[in-house]
């Protein structure tokens, strides 16, 4: 049996990557820092992916997999040539320390891939030069690493949802995920044969879909629960579709889309299909909560990520941000309900803009906001 390592047992581990291996045949070894959740799982006969659509729920059960101890990461490496690292940047460092050791240990298997599943702009980078700066004093090591290791960008086309009570009572461990579920991984840096996995397509341009997708798709998606929790609303959908914000975060859509592919060279016959993909989700009635969306929100408003990110690179290819920097300006609205900083102390410390430097941005942004106060105030009236 084909078998992979999966890093991170959260809802893209279990759920979307577990998912979509399962049904492929691949049988599943887990590490996750809570070995003890993944314990009693396996005691109660494992856990259900619950895939949602259109208000309807398919169930696939996982019963089949095994645990990798917390002390046994670099052993599970070794044995191991297809690994998914589902995990927050901030776990790199440690895996990339196992990875090391495990290379400096000497028995490696001809390849190895690290599938790194994680919404972060440069993540193959970073975490090589953390491999590389364990391995810097063992040239042998290194050279086997950056010519027998692949480090492959992996962008996760699927979301988890929250269970309903009555599913949470009756399936503890289960995970709900978006319809459709599937993988693309960067085709280019990936090392060996390719297997063949439904719904998993290994695709070359890694960099500039998963740019696309951060600052255009995410960008989107959270714009439209920024705006709803201003105004109230619940679920993202409830946003998206009504009609005046369904405008406005079509448009910043549009403004982020030209940026993004004056940057990367796409295959027009698939970015029209992206196009229509991500079209599609704007009519999907998924009860996907807005602050699940919003979750973290001076990460999603910093300086380099899915606002102020693709609204700078507008501005490089002489395409005017309004529509983001009303996203933006939603964004800073939603925070001011629990912080006391102004918006200019807000685009100073969240979002990282000089009011000289980035003039335009700056200004934009804040007329925004201004101008939700004042129709706030309106209806306070």
């Amino acid at each position: 049996m084909k078998d992979a390592l999966i890093i991170g047992a959260g809802n893209i581990g279990r759920g979307v990557v577990g998912y979509l291996l399962n049904s492929a045949g691949y049988h599943l070894s887990f590490y996750d820092v809570n070995s003890e959740n993944l314990e009693k799982m396996k005691e109660q006969g494992g856990y259900s992916v619950f895939v949602e659509e259109k208000s309807r729920q398919t169930e696939k059960h996982i019963s089949s997999f095994s645990i990798v101890s917390p002390n046994k990461l670099s052993d599970a490496l070794m044995l191991h040539d297809f690994i998914f690292c589902c995990v927050y940047e901030g776990a790199f460092e440690s895996i990339a320390k196992c990875l090391a050791q495990t290379i400096q240990q000497g028995n490696q298997k001809s390849f190895k891939n690290i599938m790194l599943c994680v919404n972060s702009l440069g993540a193959p980078q970073k975490f090589s030069r953390f491999v590389t700066e364990y391995l810097k004093d063992d040239p042998e090591a290194l050279n086997y690493f950056h010519e027998k290791v692949g480090v492959n960008q992996v962008m996760v086309l699927s979301a988890a949802l929250p269970l309903s009570n009555e599913l949470s009572k009756n399936y503890p461990y289960a995970v709900m995920i978006t319809v459709n579920p599937h993988l693309e991984i960067d085709g280019v840096t990936f090392k060996g044969e390719k297997p063949q996995i439904s719904d998993v397509e290994f695709v070359d341009n890694a960099e500039g879909r998963i740019y696309r997708k951060v600052y255009v798709g995410n960008m989107r998606h959270t714009m439209a629960a920024f705006i709803g929790a201003v105004e109230g609303m619940t679920y993202v959908y409830e946003a998206q579709q009504d009609q005046l914000i369904r405008t406005w975060i079509e448009k910043a859509f549009e403004e982020a889309h030209q940026a993004v592919k004056s940057s990367y060279l796409f295959d027009s016959k698939e970015d029209e299909a992206w196009t229509v993909y991500m079209q599609d989700k704007l009519n999907q009635d998924i009860k996907d909560p807005i602050q699940r969306v919003i979750a973290n929100p001076e990460t999603k408003l910093g300086t380099s990520d899915r606002f102020i990110g693709p609204a700078k690179l507008c501005l490089e290819h002489k395409v005017l941000p309004f529509y983001i920097a009303k996203g933006v300006a939603y964004g800073l609205r939603y925070l001011q309900r629990s912080d006391e900083r102004t918006i200019d102390e807000l685009l100073k410390d969240v979002c990282g803009l000089n009011k000289e430097q980035d003039y335009i941005l700056y200004q934009l942004i804040k007329k925004q906001a201004d101008s939700i106060q004042s129709e706030e105030k309106n209806d306070e009236i």
